[in-house]
């Protein structure tokens, strides 16, 4: 009677472990990057990205040949939030010419705010706005 439970047991897993199949690791740990609407803003935190969005962005090139770069950035959240922006101005070819430092925003509860700056000169074409939860 014993070997008829391990006969029956044997014949059950040789029916089921080929069914399993061969582990295939995932393709890509990274999902491959894709462009956004809004590239040139990049929020670095996750929970900014469901708490803010970005209803509209705008370039400008000044009269003095400056590049100006404006946002604005949507509170959905039911609270006031500070973060920080840093502004990374680049050149035709995609390097770095400036750099600003982090400045704090405040963003009012379920409200658009607004935010501009200008190049220190007329050398970037292109630009990047990195937005991150404030610094304590």
């Amino acid at each position: 009677m014993v070997w008829c439970r391990w006969v029956v047991l044997a014949s059950c897993l040789a029916l089921l472990l080929p069914g399993c199949g061969q582990f295939r690791p995932m393709e890509s740990m990274n999902p491959a990057v894709q462009e956004e609407p809004n590239a040139n803003v990049v929020f670095l935190d996750l929970p900014l990205k469901l708490w803010l969005r970005v209803p509209a962005i705008q370039a400008n090139r000044l009269d003095s040949g400056l590049l100006q770069a404006r946002v604005k950035i949507e509170n959905f959240l039911d609270s006031d939030r500070w973060v920080d922006i840093q502004v990374i101005f680049r050149d035709k070819d995609g390097f770095e010419v400036e750099k600003t430092n982090w400045e704090p925003i405040y963003l009012h509860r379920r409200k658009v705010t607004d935010y501009q700056i200008n190049s220190l000169g007329p050398t970037p074409a292109d630009y990047r706005i990195l937005v991150r939860e404030a610094k304590q």
